[in-house]
Parts: structure tokens; sequence; C-alpha cells
């Protein structure tokens, strides 16, 4: 079996641990690039003298890539907070003053309860990028303050239902501040007045905007469930799911269906390469086609952090497959760690970076030992079960960390609805590519996915009703360390039964 390749394991942990501990520190972040460029510095120096002494191996090589990702990191990370930070926002928000912002749109509009005899209200999730006070409406006022940002934001007005994401607009707005809690300084922008543009959409954004939109029109005549859940697992339009079916996958560990995650990516990803290699098409076009697939799929989605986050995560297995290296999964997804980082060093406290991660290292990891020996039928059927068994033992760990609770049947619940994930996803996206040419045929390929949908939802129902679904656990560091535990001595049981039903004797070596 080939032997897995973990150098750059030691680098993507050191940028990680790195990256939570300086994330809107601009100071500090400084201080710690400019002392790891000088250790980086002497470390290569010495690495040189023990090269030009022809000496032994040494980690002086690794210890020096570790160090120069702490200068990088660094550096991003002071770049990001002093542009995170705005006392502009800071000052309107302490005394509740009205300021003109210019905002980039980054989230689908979503519809709020609206108070009795009052107009729709909508929220949007957006970036500021330029506040300004002293003046109301757009016009810059003598006297007024202008300041340049990048600070994320949550936006309640009314007539914000037709925005576009990538779209920059001019509205009005009271600020109040939501707080840290452990991200980067957010704002809530209430009152907004109606959106005045400044500069529209990108092509792509605009039609990616008009396929969802086709995706919600299809699914009207589904039931509640159907509807709500066909947007939420084909393009990861969630506004639809009814609140209690919210809770009941949530309790059964399926909410991730729902989330554009890394498998999401991996299915589509694995379609494309497959209809490639059926038609034999070079490894190349290969590969550059289904990059261009994935990237279209982004657009689709929408390229907030967590997309890309999947769509890097998704993207490993399928690298290192298309390249013909089972042992490159790991050092890809390292790499990839690495790179996701760098493009926004907030995602180091990010608890759907840690699940993508997990998910990922338990299936590229744990699959190749799981189906090693097995042929044929036999391996289709455990592929179906262990992919959807490892990927969930692999973030319980990080799951207890976020609420100190295990969903009991979260296992089984995860294998029941696995089977019809993939074709309900399909059909979700076959339907929205084909609404602005045939909304008729989107109609009857959501009913088709609509199908999958409902069992997903009946599944999640039935296993959160069953006795004791979620169960207390140990809180904290100490209750992840106890379930990993656990976890280990579970797999290793496992791995020691299949050698010896297998008769394969000596050392496992992955």
């Amino acid at each position: 079996m080939t032997r897995t390749d973990v150098r750059l394991v030691p680098l993507a942990a050191t940028v990680w641990l790195t990256a939570a501990l300086l994330v809107g520190r601009t100071v500090p972040s400084v201080v710690v690039a400019g002392v790891a460029a000088l250790a980086a510095a002497a470390a290569f120096a010495r690495a040189r003298r023990r090269r030009a002494r022809r000496a032994g191996r040494t980690a002086l090589p690794g210890v020096v890539l570790c160090l120069v990702g702490v200068v990088a990191v660094a550096g991003v990370v002071a770049a990001d907070a002093r542009a995170a930070r705005s006392q502009l926002l800071a000052e309107a928000a302490h005394v509740g003053a009205r300021v003109t912002v210019d905002v980039l749109v980054v989230g689908e509009p979503r519809a709020l309860p609206s108070t009795w005899g009052g107009p729709a209200r909508y929220a949007v999730d957006v970036r500021v990028e330029q506040v300004q006070t002293g003046a109301e409406g757009h016009a810059r006022g003598a006297g007024a303050l202008s300041e340049t940002i990048a600070v994320p934001a949550s936006l309640v007005g009314a007539r914000w239902q037709d925005v576009v994401v990538g779209e920059r607009v001019s509205t009005t707005v009271a600020v109040t501040a939501r707080g840290h809690d452990g991200r980067r300084a957010r704002y809530d922008l209430r009152g907004a007045t109606a959106p005045r543009p400044v500069a529209p959409a990108s092509a792509p954004r605009r039609v990616a905007h008009g396929l969802r939109a086709g995706l919600r029109g299809a699914v009207v005549g589904l039931p509640p469930d159907a509807a709500g859940l066909v947007p939420g697992i084909a393009v990861g339009d969630t506004s639809a799911v009814p609140d209690d079916l919210v809770d009941a996958m949530r309790t059964t560990g399926l909410t991730h269906l729902t989330a554009v995650s890394g498998a999401h990516f991996s299915l589509v990803g694995a379609l494309v390469l497959a209809a490639t290699a059926a038609l034999r098409v070079p490894r190349v076009p290969r590969v550059v086609g289904t990059v261009a697939v994935l990237t279209g799929l982004v657009l689709l989605v929408g390229p907030d952090p967590s997309v890309l986050r999947a769509a890097g995560t998704g993207a490993i297995g399928l690298l290192a497959l298309a390249v013909g290296r089972r042992g490159a999964a790991v050092p890809a997804l390292a790499a990839g760690v690495v790179v996701l980082l760098l493009l926004d060093p907030w995602l180091a406290r990010s608890a759907g970076l840690a699940l993508s991660v997990a998910a990922t290292t338990g299936l590229v990891v744990g699959g190749p030992l799981v189906l090693a020996g097995l042929h044929g039928a036999r391996r289709w059927l455990l592929a179906a079960v262990a992919a959807p068994a490892l990927a969930q033992l692999a973030c319980a760990p990080v799951l207890v960390l976020l609420a100190p609770s295990l969903a009991t049947w979260s296992l089984p619940a995860n294998v029941v609805a696995a089977p019809v994930v993939a074709p309900t996803t399909i059909l979700g996206l076959g339907a929205t590519l084909v609404a602005p040419v045939s909304p008729g045929a989107a109609v009857r390929l959501a009913a088709l996915a609509g199908h999958g949908a409902s069992w997903i939802a009946g599944t999640a129902r039935t296993f959160a009703a069953w006795p004791g679904a979620s169960l207390p656990w140990l809180p904290g560091p100490a209750g992840a360390g106890l379930l990993v535990l656990v976890e280990a001595s579970l797999v290793a049981l496992v791995v020691v039964r299949v050698r010896r039903a297998r008769g394969v004797g000596g050392s496992w070596d992955p």
C-alpha cells in the first residue's frame, strides 16, 4: 500500500496555529513576523553549513519551511487586521449616529418576518468598503469624515430583495456593534435606506443569481420539506428549509447536506472526471475541464469564504486522483489548508474549516485502509457505508467542542441518507442549469430531486424522534480528547479484525 506523505502536515499545523493566535492583532503579528523571519534566516544559514560539511539528514529544512509559513501568515494577519478595523463604525455604534456606507453584497437576501402592517424587510450579508459620517444621503458633505475599510456586517432594510451577490451599493444606516465572538468585529446595519447602485455585479454573478432564482421557481409545487431541501442540497440555498426540519437535521448530524461542503465539490468533480475518462480525454484536458466546472460551481453557489473552503478541500482528493498519485492526498490537503489560511486567516477560528479538513482527512486516510483488498460489488457496498462513517468519526471531536453532546443516531442516519444524496444533488443542479432554457424540464427534474429530498427529510425526522437522539458528553478539549481515544480504540479494533479475517500478517503500512 502507498505510504502516506506527511511532510507538509507540520507546515499546515504551524500556519493554522499561528493564524488562530494572531487574527485581529496587528502589532503582535508584525512582531511575530519579524522574529520568525530572523529565525528562518538563521536556520537556513545553519542548514547550508551542514550541507557544505555533508552532514547527515536534518530536520532544519522542515523548520525553515514552517518559519517561512509563520512569516507569511503573520504578515497577512497584520494587513487583514488593519483593514478590518473601523474607527468611524465603532464611533457611530457608540453614539447611535447614522452613517452612509458603500457595501459589497456577499450573501443572498433573506426575507424576515414583517411587523404588523409594515413593509417586508430583508437581511443581507455585506462587506463595508467605505463609510462616511457627517452627512445624510450619498453626497459627501463639507466636513464629513470618510474611511476605506473591509468589515463584514449584516444589513437589514426594506426594498433589498433584488440585490445581487457581487453588487456594490450605497445606503444610509444605523450601526450596532455585534461584538467579536472569536471572530473579527462585526456590525449590524439597521434601518437601511433603499440601495443606491455604485457598481453592478459581474456578468457571471448575475447569471448565477438568475440560475438560483430559477431553481427556487422550479420547486414551488413540491411539499415544504422537499421545496426547502432541494435548493439547499443543490446550491446551498437554505432560506426555505422549515425550522423544525433544521432542528431534526442538526440532531441527526445531517446539516452538512444543506451546506456546500467538500463532498459536494468532490461529487461533481468526480462525475466530470469519470465522464471525460469514459470519452478517453487525455489527463491534462481532464484536469482543466474539471477545474473549469468546479469554478463555475463556486460562482453558482456564491464564492464566500465557506464555499471557497469547501471547494479547496473537496478538490484535494480529485487532484490526487487526477495526477495519478494516491499518496498525494494528504500533502495536497496540507497545501490546501495553507493556501486557504493565507487567503483568509480568520478561517483558523472557523469550525467550518476544522470540519471540512477533518472529514477530508477521514476519507483520504481511512478510505484506503478500509477498502484495501476488496474488489467488485463488495468494495462499492463497503464504500457507500464507510464514507459517511469515516467522515462522521473524524468530525465528531470537533462537533463535541462546539456542543458537548453526541448525536447518537448520526452514523445510521447518514448511512440511510447517503444513497440518495448524489442523485438529489445532480438532479437539483440539472434543474438549476435548464431552468432558463426550459422551465418545464426544470420542474420535472426538481420533482425527481424532491423524492430524494423527502427521503432525507424523513430520515432526519425519524431518527431525531428516536430515544436518546442527543446524549450529553464531557465538554471542552477534555471531551474532544476522550472521544478521540474512544474512536481510536474502535478503529484499531476494526483494523485488527479485518486483518485477521484477510489473513494478513506483519505490520500495516498505510
